[in-house]
């Protein structure tokens, strides 16, 4: 018994031990999941924020670059215009919400059409409305525009503006201001607006993250160099070590997945171990002894025929109620309380009575006197031979 208590003890003990330890860990577990999460979104939302940033700074430069070009074939410097132009084409986003990408594109085509920078400058927010009234392209519109100062009277007939033969760029202008303008900013929304300054925003942001981008480019370019100056047996070694460990990788991934698991498949294997611990104490062996008894009983019958049950064979005979058994006998005694076995030695092999004390309700003293008197007046009668049951 006191093993028992001693196992159970151990067993509550370690159980709680497991529960609290399983605890800890899964709220570890979770605090890190969380952390992971966390650090895994503001990673990629920092990445995908410095991308955007660059790209919008590369593609201002080289719209700068292309602009310039474009002003040095008409004899114009973009450093000595730079400032005046680009508080122009400033205050124009926030009217209109166009950007300054945008805008520079379509002075850039302008310039084109006309061979004139003032011209084109004067003549960009009308070519904005003109652009915002009739849904076509920078370039398209910048084209037409062009032609008509150059005077085509009627390449603008198509956005609805009538001019007269050989007219002049003051009445083209005058004409399509007549028509559209103001077109661009009455469509301007806060929305767009904000778009646009948070494009410049990010441009800003660009300028201070492409100088890093930019040496990260050389150090790359240095080591395509180097790489390519590998001798070939080698480059091609280092190649297939870096196939097979992505290989291997794609293989070993799966399996560290399971790691979250782990805590979950310790603590299983924790408690098979407390089992097998008391399986094999003595309280796991007489359960195991019980278990086998009882197997064994069902698979001979004995216990459907012990409890009254089917089965093959001979019933065992119950003495609760008294007997004579004159011969050897499988019996069940005592089932139902104290009874008195005596032997009787005479004649022909012995005789066992069988004396229940609930058939006599009396104390054992009088059962064991009952069955002296029954033995004698067998032995008086000398009926040794003798079976039945006695009320």
């Amino acid at each position: 018994m006191a093993n028992l208590e001693l196992v159970l003890r151990l067993k509550d003990e370690a159980s709680k031990q497991l529960v609290q330890a399983n605890q800890k860990i899964q709220a570890n577990a979770k605090n890190i999941k969380a952390l992971g999460i966390g650090l895994s979104v503001y990673g990629a939302a920092s990445m995908l924020f410095f991308k955007k940033a660059a790209t919008a700074a590369e593609e201002e430069r080289v719209g700068i670059m292309k602009l310039s070009a474009v002003l040095k074939n008409v004899g114009v410097d973009y450093d000595t215009v730079s400032k005046s132009l680009e508080k122009n084409i400033l205050v124009t986003q926030r009217k209109t919400g166009i950007g300054d990408s945008q805008q520079r594109d379509m002075l850039g085509q302008l310039i084109i059409a006309t061979g004139d920078y003032t011209k084109s400058l004067e003549f960009l927010p009308l070519a904005l409305d003109l652009a915002a009234a009739s849904g076509k392209s920078a370039n398209t519109v910048a084209l037409a525009l062009g032609r008509a100062i150059k005077g085509d009277a009627v390449v603008l007939k198509t956005y609805g503006i009538e001019l007269e033969a050989g007219a002049s760029s003051a009445a083209v202008f005058a004409a399509v201001q007549k028509s559209v303008g103001g077109t661009a900013e009455a469509s301007a929304s806060s929305i767009k607006i904000m778009e646009a300054e948070l494009g410049d925003l990010m441009e800003e942001i660009g300028k201070s993250v492409l100088p890093a981008m930019k040496m990260l480019f050389s150090a790359l370019q240095k080591a395509i160099d180097l790489f390519r100056a590998i001798p070939e047996p080698i480059r091609n070694t280092m190649i297939m070590t870096i196939a097979i460990t992505g290989a291997l990788a794609a293989m070993i991934g799966p399996v560290l997945l399971l790691i979250g698991f782990l805590p979950q498949l310790a603590i299983g294997i924790t408690l098979v171990g407390v089992a097998i611990k008391a399986a094999m104490g003595p309280v796991g062996w007489i359960m195991i002894a019980l278990s086998a008894l009882v197997a064994l009983a069902s698979a001979t019958g004995i216990m459907g025929k012990i409890f009254g049950g089917g089965g093959g064979g001979a019933k065992i005979p119950a003495m609760a109620e008294g007997g004579i058994v004159t011969r050897p006998t499988l019996a069940l005694i005592g089932e139902h309380g104290p009874e008195a076995v005596t032997p009787l030695g005479r004649g022909a092999g012995n005789v066992t009575v069988n004396i229940s004390s609930n058939a006599f309700m009396g104390s054992e003293s009088e059962a064991r006197a009952w069955a002296r008197k029954i033995a004698g007046y067998i032995r008086d009668t000398n009926r040794t031979t003798a079976t039945g049951r006695l009320a």
